[in-house]
């Protein structure tokens, strides 16, 4: 395993600041990054319109960020009215 850099990210969702991290990042056994990794996860956010913002490299040192992708997932309830 080696040290690739520094991991530095802040999550923000609506305006408020809901996890940072901020750690070394080292290869794994592959000696790769780590791909599909969830950094931030959320099951129990409200239905509506929201903001997330994600920064980088905000406690002033070089950071590498990479993002695979977002996925958001709702459920939704549909009321089918018969017109008998």
């Amino acid at each position: 395993k080696g040290e690739l850099g520094n991991s530095d990210m802040t999550f923000e969702l609506n305006g408020t600041v809901v996890k940072r991290i901020a750690e070394k990042v080292t290869t794994g056994e592959s000696g790769v990054y780590a791909y599909n990794t969830p950094v931030y996860v959320n099951e129990a956010l409200p239905s509506g319109l929201h903001n997330l913002t994600i920064r980088n490299g905000l406690a002033g040192r070089q950071s590498v960020m990479m993002l695979d992708r977002i996925i958001y997932t709702c459920v939704a309830f549909f009321v089918l009215h018969s017109s008998s």
